[in-house]
């Protein structure tokens, strides 16, 4: 997160020192900021397999790992952070990878180079967390449904109800810590389950099976616990056009004329090195992770840093339905689930519209391949309306200024949800993010008694025996600034109305109030729409034109 100080709070002398033009030059001499490349991944799982002989190894993620702005003005040596984990011993290993020897031959990288960060490297960049998981991964995704379609007590239960149980799919959730049951030596999750009849079906998500238990252990790979004592008393939903398909093709729009976006000369922007771009003065890299997916680094205008690095680092999904399964249901889709991880191929004309330039993510799967997601990141441009006009009402004559933007996207799937990332770059210096949610609903399964009284009060009857259960999406952005150099501070401006008297004498005035914020602590705040609350990102050892600290709003 960017460091909050006051204009006399003290720092480390070498922080002090990183002015902005020191920190833009450095910018400009790491190329492939934020990205691995497909050897350095390999390689990367490679050395830790190496590194520790003794365990077998399921790989979570293999990024690139950041230097600070400190680190930056140096000899950096890129590395990459590789989080795996051990089942045998439920262990998660944090490793630290130095790609200084990437394209060396394996024979004389396991003579020379291996010696050596064996006694090296091992003390020094190796973190063992016991009893700490990592996240769900998508071959874990898979691992969960096959569990069940392969579990015959489940069958039987599900033959009872007179349904066939080669319809069952399910959907993998982490159960985090609901009580004593949790137990942290073993990595459990709870899967929400569905019948799904193919060519009956578009969507399993209107067939939700409720009333059964499963906890999954996905340590040992096998079902931990099974109760269906409940499983008679809830419905299971038909198959209904209007909740399990999509609207065919012949009942769609057929009277929108076409919108045909061209560029005849090209875009606007340039990439260079692979993720480095330049557009309308800006200067930029694109990086993308596991847990994050899109992050943007080293952002400049004019050569003037504005962000170290912008991300949307977590999104919690909590529910609010008390009955099981639901509330079990507290999604940290990031740090659970990967949204880099889960993210889509995007695809011309449904995705992306225009001229496009698309970045592709190299991560890896649990077994340590590589796994390469193509078009993971769109961009184009945008005209986006009118960004300035004034007509002179004297002459008649106007003045008017559009607006672009640069649109930076990438979309993840995370079981019947659908995120839609954007950051839009404007040629104003303007930042933003914006978030689109976007898939399925995700349903519960309403009482005989609870449909005779017209729905449940945790959620929104959808009509039948299903209900969407009441839940919030809540997204963390973290945006470490760097405006005219390293050490940036906080002011947060509130309106208020002026004290009456004789300074006041149409009792009119009212003013912004600055309060600084000289500590994360107290920079625990809320939007206060009421007092039009803003805050501002400044240098307080660089000032503008007008003699005023340079800052972002």
């Amino acid at each position: 997160m960017t460091r909050i100080t006051s204009l006399n709070h003290e720092q480390g002398q070498e922080s002090q020192d990183i002015t902005g033009p020191q920190l833009a030059e450095a910018y400009k001499k790491h190329a492939h900021f934020g990205l691995l490349s497909p050897e350095e991944i390999l390689f990367s799982v490679d050395v830790v397999r190496k590194r520790h002989p003794d365990k077998i190894l399921e790989f979570s993620t293999v990024d690139f790992f950041e230097p600070t702005k400190e680190e930056m003005l140096k000899v950096v040596h890129r590395q990459s952070l590789v989080i795996s984990c051990c089942p045998a011993t439920n262990q998660t290993l944090i490793d630290k990878v130095s790609l200084d020897n990437v394209g060396i031959s394996s024979e004389e990288f396991n003579e020379t180079v291996f010696d050596r960060m064996d006694t090296l490297d091992k003390l020094k960049n190796t973190t063992v967390l016991q009893d700490v998981q990592c996240g769900v991964s998508p071959d874990e995704y898979a691992l969960v449904e096959k569990l069940c379609q392969s579990y015959e007590p489940l069958h039987e239960a599900i033959r009872k109800r007179g349904l066939d149980p080669i319809h069952l799919v399910a959907d993998a959730w982490c159960v985090g810590h609901a009580g004593p049951e949790s137990d942290p030596t073993e990595k459990v999750c709870w899967p929400a389950m569905y019948y799904f009849e193919k060519g009956v079906d578009d969507l399993p998500y209107a067939r939700p099976i409720e009333g059964i238990e499963i906890r999954i252990s996905l340590t040992k790979k096998e079902v931990k616990s099974f109760v269906d004592t409940s499983f008679g008393i809830l419905p299971i939903p038909g198959s209904f056009e209007s909740q399990s398909n999509y609207v065919p093709l012949e009942r769609q729009r057929k009277d929108l004329k076409p919108i045909c976006i061209t560029q005849p000369e090209g875009p606007s922007w340039i990439v260079q090195d692979l993720n480095t771009v330049l557009w309308q003065r800006w200067r930029f890299q694109v990086g993308f992770n596991s847990r994050e997916g899109l992050t943007l680094h080293g952002l400049t205008l004019d050569d003037r840093p504005v962000l170290h690095r912008i991300s949307l680092c977590e999104m919690v999904v909590p529910y609010g339905d008390p009955r099981s399964p639901h509330c079990l249901k507290n999604a940290f889709d990031a740090g659970e689930d990967g949204l880099g991880r889960n993210a889509n191929s995007l695809v011309l004309g449904c995705d992306c519209l225009g001229v496009i330039h698309y970045f592709d993510a190299n991560l890896v799967r649990d077994s340590g391949d590589l796994f390469v997601i193509k078009n993971a990141v769109c961009m184009h441009e945008e005209d986006c309306g009118m960004a300035w006009k004034h007509t002179d009402w004297r002459t008649g004559i106007p003045q008017m200024r559009r607006n672009r933007r640069l649109v930076l996207s990438f979309i993840c799937t995370i079981a019947n949800y659908e995120y839609a990332f954007y950051y839009h770059i404007y040629v104003d210096g303007t930042v933003e993010v914006e978030v689109k949610l976007t898939g399925v609903v995700n349903t519960g399964v309403l009482s005989y008694e609870e449909q005779a009284a017209g729905g449940r009060k945790y959620g929104i009857n959808m009509g039948g025996c299903l209900y969407g259960p009441v839940h919030q999406h809540f997204f963390v952005a973290k945006m470490d600034f760097a405006v005219d150099g390293a050490i940036n501070s906080i002011s947060e401006f509130n309106a208020k109305g002026e004290t009456e008297g004789p300074h006041n004498p149409s009792n009119n005035a009212f003013y912004y109030e600055e309060c600084m914020l000289e500590s994360e602590l107290k920079a625990i705040r809320d939007c206060c729409p009421e007092s039009g609350r803003y805050w501002k990102i400044f240098n307080p050892a660089v000032t503008n034109s007008i003699g005023g600290k340079t800052a972002y709003k």
